[in-house]
C-alpha cells in the first residue's frame, strides 16, 4: 500500500452500519443457534482448557 492508498482510507466517508451492510453483502442473523459451536465434547476437555487459560495469569484451577 502506497503512502496516498493510506491517506485515502483516512478521507474515505464513513459509512452506515445498512451502507457497510451492502457493500458486504451480508444478512442478518436470523437465529443466534448458527452462531453457537461444539467446541468442547466433553467437560474434561473444558476444564482442562480453563485450567491452562488462568494459570499464565498466576490463578489456579477455576
Amino acid at each position: 500500500m502506497t503512502k496516498h492508498d493510506e491517506t485515502d482510507l483516512w478521507r474515505a466517508p464513513s459509512l452506515t452500519l445498512d451502507e457497510l451492510s451492502r457493500h458486504q453483502h451480508t444478512e442478518p442473523v436470523a437465529d443466534l443457534a448458527e452462531l453457537a459451536a461444539i467446541i468442547w465434547e466433553l467437560d474434561e476437555e473444558l476444564d482442562a482448557f480453563l485450567v491452562d487459560l488462568h494459570e499464565p495469569r498466576g490463578r489456579g484451577p477455576v
